[in-house]
């Protein structure tokens, strides 16, 4: 029997051995994936704006003064720049995060805001489930990025009155987001832009407050109350279109996929081990009460 346990701590330490070696690969792919969004990104993002102000709102943007147009092409550029910063840092964070090293996962963790003190002592034994619940940590970042910025942009757009003016933010975020109140998601046409149809607000709800003026400041103006469904085009970044048209960045994509198709067999190994280490030690607690 002690020969059995003996064996199966050999195996736990083979498999997290396995792990230290995949969280290595990971941080590899990662690196390289999240660079090449970045780029994407701040491609995409350009074109999807281009789209919307010369096909989707082209009266709107017309009017705008030359000095008007030079300021929102600054500042998409501006979005997207920092778009791509903020991805290279997900992966600096991720990449420590899921280090071999005991120390590396601890720093990393303890400059994570929603890692509790519980995680953070987990992250001393590199598991695969740490792995994957890393991995699926920094998909949600990159998901939130994506509808962060595109929400700046449509808010942009909107100062600037590309896009309507009387919808209320929380529209335009629903609409960024593709979900909530009083949207209907229709047809889209390029990548990337989201066409929807927004309903008015029953009694009018939320159709008045507070507009943010040119220079940042709020100022007590009544918002123009939504009488009748409107079509609005905005802009809507989605990872899984960008992958779709950037075959450079799908080749780094399907290298994630395969690094994670082999984690969750690790994952069931592991875990299987596990559950072979607590029935072996159930047993030997037994044995020590009845011979007592």
């Amino acid at each position: 029997m002690a020969g059995a346990v003996e064996q199966i701590k050999q195996d736990i330490s083979a498999l997290e051995q396995m792990a230290a070696k995949t969280a290595i690969e990971f941080q590899e792919a990662y690196a390289d994936y999240l660079v090449a969004l970045g780029q994407v990104t701040h491609q995409q993002l350009i074109l999807a704006t281009y789209h919307l102000c010369t096909q989707g709102y082209p009266e709107q943007f017309l009017t705008l003064p030359f000095n008007q147009r030079q300021l929102l092409q600054e500042a998409i550029r501006a979005f997207a720049k920092q778009t791509q910063g903020h991805l290279a840092v997900m992966a600096r964070k991720f990449r420590h995060l899921i280090s071999p090293e005991p120390n590396a996962r601890l720093e990393a963790g303890a400059a994570s805001t929603d890692m509790s003190a519980e995680e953070l002592q987990d992250l001393d034994q590199l598991t695969p489930d740490d792995l994957i619940q890393c991995q699926q940590r920094l998909e949600q970042m990159i998901v939130e990025q994506l509808q962060d910025v595109s929400c700046e942009v449509n808010h942009l757009l909107q100062k600037m009155g590309v896009i309507p003016q009387k919808l209320p933010q929380p529209v335009m975020a629903a609409i960024a987001a593709k979900s909530g109140e009083a949207t209907e998601v229709m047809a889209k046409t390029p990548p990337n832009i989201l066409k929807v149809l927004v309903e008015p607000a029953p009694d009018g709800a939320g159709t008045e407050g507070a507009e943010e003026s040119a220079d940042g400041s709020d100022k007590a103006t009544p918002r123009t109350p939504i009488a009748a469904p409107i079509h609005i085009m905005a802009i809507h970044l989605q990872l899984a279109e960008m992958e779709f048209a950037d075959a450079a960045l799908m080749l780094q994509r399907n290298k994630i996929r395969n690094v994670a198709g082999r984690l969750k067999v690790l994952r069931q190994d592991y875990r299987r081990k596990q559950h072979d280490w607590t029935i072996a030690e159930a047993e030997a607690a037994w044995r020590m009460t009845w011979e007592n």
